[in-house]
């Protein structure tokens, strides 16, 4: 037999996805990401086109991290189009906060819709097997 992670270990890992607060950044062209960037201080506040409230409707299934999808309201025309999505933990401090999850919004497309008549913005998250990620 193989070697292997178990669900149940699946699930020990991904358990602070359950138990912190994780928000959303909208991210505009003014960062450039990086697989070295580690936490919320590394995405300049100036590229910051929004911040959600803290993910609502979280699940954990077999490693698999779910969450409630997310509307954005208030939006301006003249903000900045949204490029990417940072997933944060939130832990008292920029520098603390780990920069978990990175989403190209070009390479997602179906990820986000903008509603101009509202000035809305919503993350749908994947339905697909993998929701938002999996351990």
């Amino acid at each position: 037999m193989a070697n292997a992670i178990q669900n149940s270990g699946r699930n020990v890992h991904a358990q602070p996805w359950l138990d912190e607060d994780v928000i959303v950044i909208g991210v505009s062209a003014g960062y450039s990401h990086s697989a070295a960037h580690t936490s919320l201080a590394d995405i300049p506040s100036g590229a910051r086109v929004f911040t959600s409230d803290p993910l609502t409707g979280k699940s954990v299934t077999n490693g698999v991290c779910d969450a409630n999808d997310v509307d954005i309201a208030g939006l301006a025309d003249t903000d900045p189009d949204v490029v990417g999505l940072a997933v944060i933990y939130l832990r008292g401090t920029e520098a603390g906060s780990p920069f978990a999850l990175w989403f190209d919004t070009d390479a997602a497309a179906q990820l986000i819709n903008y509603s101009p008549s509202t000035n809305t913005l919503r993350i749908r998250w994947s339905n697909g097997v993998n929701r938002i990620f999996r351990v």
